[in-house]
């Protein structure tokens, strides 16, 4: 890769980790955007045109539009491709040019069906593309003859469908017409479930019921725990029905399996495991932790919500829960049905009827410290605060933290309570620093042990929290705030977006998310 390149690359990086007045600010400093002999560039000039455009309103938004489909045009004039060919067809329309985006359209066409030009792209972009450049000339039927063979090429790729869907949808606004036709296309939904009892004589009508409800809602992909009773037998109708399912663990496989399994008879031991092999994802919020608390527990469901909200909204889909419990108050399903029932999401809830000869044992505090949920922001000051410092003070008086703030060298930590508080105080304290090149900011949730501290004459809070908040830090990008997947998907809950960035590495290696302010 050439200087250049590499200089794109580190600007892309920038957009995908949801920094893109960064992106644009280092675009132009680069000088990138005087290199109009060059498509790369073009087409990265146009993709930053088009975000910023999104942002904006009105005839601004238009203006913008159509400068990003002008930059993706020269692209294709220069080295024609399909890609910046389409994105400047679709732009056009966006921009309020029908006849020019038609024009675009059948250009696109023209290329594709070209035998000279050896394209780099998939069978399902090349068919979605020709679908994509057939409705913006309005032949919907052909659109979505070519949409079948796109999906036919690649049935399981979703987050593909995603985009696409969205720009269909896009262009179907543009144009005036009726989008019915991509219900046919949307992704299965995403479910979260739990459960707190099984019920002797009635499991086989719960594993119906639970069934059912996933065929009338056309779910595709599970989310949860699996402690003895409600939630294995939902589990299993979920692998029954075809389902991926996606275990989320408080703890270790083995630490669950011994604190909310074995206690209630060896057949869930060996259904437990069944599952645990049949599952598409297992993941656990502390493998280290030797013990299930209750903080862990709640932790784990906030964690799996949000990953079926993720899911749902990364795939263009819907989100729903199902519980099957009692309606007993101060129980964990309980606190899960309520939580969601804030997000104003659809679920729906089983009524079970209390049998003290099949209830399940589930774990209380162990003896020991106690513990919490706890959210750390790590503020990294790539150059000195200065004056900033005042306003950042002002920042955390309007988000006061559960603890005193801490430096670490250079990275101001700040623990809370709640993810709310976290990422209010994180997009507060963005808002005032005037400079995004001089911060970054890492943000992660987990569960720590607390004690009254003789040191301090305060409490301390000991765990895996902090370090992890202040190596994600680190790593970020100038000017964004980079989540664990732990602390983006207690967002999700919250309503608050945030896009996939990759991986910070390590034993395990955290899957890494940037934060939408």
């Amino acid at each position: 890769m050439d200087h250049n390149g590499a200089k794109l690359a580190h600007i892309l990086a920038h957009v995908r980790a949801g920094a893109t007045d960064r992106a644009w600010r280092l675009f132009l400093d680069g000088g990138m955007d005087a290199r109009r002999d060059d498509p790369a560039a073009l087409t990265l000039h146009g993709r930053l045109l088009k975000d910023r455009a999104r942002a904006a309103a009105g005839e601004q938004r238009r203006l913008g539009f159509a400068a990003a489909a002008n930059s993706y045009a020269a692209a294709a004039a220069l080295a024609p491709a399909t890609y910046p060919l389409i994105n400047a067809a679709t732009l056009e329309l966006l921009a309020g040019h029908r006849e020019r985006s038609r024009t675009l359209a059948a250009e696109t066409i023209m290329l594709l069906d070209r035998t000279d030009l050896a394209e780099l792209e998939t069978a399902y972009f090349k068919a979605a593309t020709r679908a994509e450049a057939l409705l913006l000339l309005e032949d919907a039927a052909a659109a979505r003859h070519w949409l079948e063979v796109a999906y036919a090429a690649a049935p399981q790729a979703w987050e593909d469908h995603a985009t696409t869907l969205r720009q269909f949808a896009e262009i179907s606004a543009a144009l005036g017409t009726s989008d019915d036709w991509l219900a046919h296309f949307r992704p299965p939904r995403s479910a979260h479930f739990s459960g707190t009892l099984s019920v002797g004589d009635a499991e086989a009508a719960l594993a119906a019921a639970a069934g059912d409800w996933f065929a009338v809602e056309h779910v595709g992909f599970a989310y949860g725990a699996l402690a003895a009773g409600t939630d294995i037998i939902v589990a299993e109708a979920a692998v029954r029905a075809g389902l991926a399912l996606h275990v989320v663990l408080p703890g270790s496989v083995a630490a669950f399996r011994r604190a909310c399994v074995e206690p209630n008879g060896t057949a869930w031991g060996a259904r437990f495991d069944a599952l645990i092999a049949a599952a598409e994802s297992v993941r656990a919020i502390d493998e280290s932790v030797p013990s299930t608390t209750p903080a862990l527990i709640a932790l784990a469901d906030d964690l799996a919500m949000g990953l079926a909200i993720a899911n749902a909204r990364r795939l263009e889909s819907e989100a729903l829960q199902f519980v099957a419990d009692t309606g007993t108050r101060a129980t964990n399903s309980d606190r899960v049905w309520r939580r969601w029932r804030v997000t104003g999401r659809r679920q729906h809830r089983l009524p079970l009827v209390p049998d003290a000869g099949s209830s399940v044992a589930i774990p209380g505090d162990s003896g020991g410290p106690a513990t919490g949920q706890t959210i750390v922001l790590a503020i990294d000051f790539v150059a000195p605060p200065e004056t900033a410092g005042a306003r950042v003070a002002d920042a955390l008086a309007a988000w006061p933290p559960a603890v005193r703030a801490a430096w670490m060298g250079s990275t101001l930590v700040v623990a809370y309570d709640a993810a709310s508080d976290a990422v209010g105080a994180a997009t507060a304290i963005a808002d005032v620093l005037p400079h995004p090149a001089q911060w970054r900011m890492g943000i992660h949730a987990g569960v720590d042990y607390r004690i009254d501290d003789p040191i301090t004459g305060g409490e301390s809070r000991f765990g895996t929290v902090a370090p992890i908040a202040l190596r994600i830090a680190a790593a970020a990008p100038a000017g964004t705030i980079i989540a664990s997947d732990v602390m983006a998907a207690a967002a999700a809950v919250l309503a608050i977006h945030s896009e996939p960035i990759g991986e910070l590495l390590g034993e395990p290696p955290i899957a890494l998310f940037s934060l939408r302010r």
